[in-house]
């Protein structure tokens, strides 16, 4: 299936009997599955993954961890580093996805990125229902999420989604100790 998914590094994959705490941090997510498969299965469709993005076997892509803290009760604020852009039907459908990020309060959350396009503004892909991580030994791992496309998200993808459609699920997974000690410094 990702035989055309360009990158310079080696491919890598979390196997399911890893424990939590040998997972990498990162956000794992396939983004859509459905859309993926139907570009990959253009004659010029690509998947490009770049500044730290991998990428396994099975589509799932992992945009390493950059920045946690929580900042209060149940509120996390999670940064994640990496780019995949996907392209196809000769430059008409360009998407980037570009350092995520998401926020989670008691309420509900949102997942954002940059779009990678001239004004490199950030827009809301999703939002997501609340949830808190378990930690698992030396990782905080989250329970998978599932993304509700916004308007915004919509729009990046050319309309071809509506607003509240489900993406695939995504997962969570930081260092306890960095968000401990990012959470200190700004505590004070």
């Amino acid at each position: 299936m990702f035989d055309k998914i360009s990158d310079d590094r080696n491919s890598w994959y979390v196997e399911t009997d890893l424990i939590p705490g040998d997972v990498p941090s990162g956000l794992y997510w396939r983004v859509k599955g459905s859309f993926v498969a139907y570009l990959t299965s253009m004659a010029d469709g690509t998947c490009a993954i770049s500044d730290g993005a991998d990428v396994d076997a099975t589509g799932l892509f992992r945009f390493p961890a950059a920045a946690a803290a929580n900042p209060g009760p149940d509120a996390w604020t999670l940064r994640f580093g990496g780019t995949v852009r996907f392209s196809g039907h000769f430059g008409a459908l360009a998407i980037t996805v570009d350092r995520p990020a998401v926020e989670l309060t008691p309420a509900g959350g949102s997942l954002s990125a940059a779009t990678g396009k001239p004004d490199d503004r950030r827009i809301q892909l999703a939002t997501l229902r609340p949830a808190a991580p378990a930690r698992i030994g030396e990782t905080l791992l989250w329970p998978p999420l599932v993304p509700i496309l916004t308007g915004e998200g919509s729009e990046l993808f050319g309309g071809a989604y509506p607003p509240g459609l489900e993406l695939d699920p995504l997962t969570i997974a930081v260092g306890a100790a960095s968000v401990e000690a990012a959470s200190m410094k700004a505590a004070g």
